[in-house]
């Protein structure tokens, strides 16, 4: 699903305990969004000249690596974070599923979520180390509902305007 660091195998695993990128959580939700379909995320999707000339579009290959109705039925459960669980903060008012994520001790906090044509990833945290986000340090005790769910919501607000309403299929 795009996860290419480590994985170690122990029970908490489910609950976050392994260390991935921001970018690799994106990877992976956006397969949730694609129906269990992988598309490696590219940074640049086209490039064109002053007429409009595409002079380079990105093809990115893509496999399928989820089984279309598991990916479903965890979309179903992801639209309900936002529309009543941890995530209502990140609700923009059109189908979409995520998931907040807090660490122990306060000392990150994530919320990476998605519609049928975007995934987006938001990490909050101290990149010098693994400090605690809680006062008097920050205001609130950060967790991936707060500044996370939020600044998704900002993002992902203006990232989609006058793109169409889809809903999941």
């Amino acid at each position: 699903m795009g996860i290419v660091s480590r994985i170690r195998g122990f029970c908490s695993s489910v609950l976050g305990a392994n260390e991935v990128n921001t970018l690799e959580m994106a990877s992976a939700y956006g397969t949730l969004a694609t129906n269990g379909v992988h598309i490696p995320p590219v940074a640049i999707t086209k490039v064109t000249d002053a007429t409009g000339k595409v002079l380079y579009r990105s093809e990115p290959t893509s496999r399928q690596v989820l089984n279309p109705a598991v990916s479903w039925i965890v979309t179903q459960i992801l639209r309900k974070v936002i529309l009543e669980g941890t995530g209502v903060a990140a609700n923009i008012g059109r189908p979409a599923a995520g998931k907040t994520g807090t660490a122990q001790q306060w000392r990150d906090a994530w919320f990476v979520g998605y519609i049928p044509q975007l995934t987006a990833g938001v990490w909050v945290g101290f990149p010098q180390a693994q400090i605690s986000m809680v006062p008097p340090r920050t205001r609130i005790r950060i967790t991936g509902g707060s500044f996370p769910a939020a600044i998704w919501r900002a993002f992902m607000l203006q990232a989609t305007r006058g793109m169409p309403v889809r809903n999941f299929e």
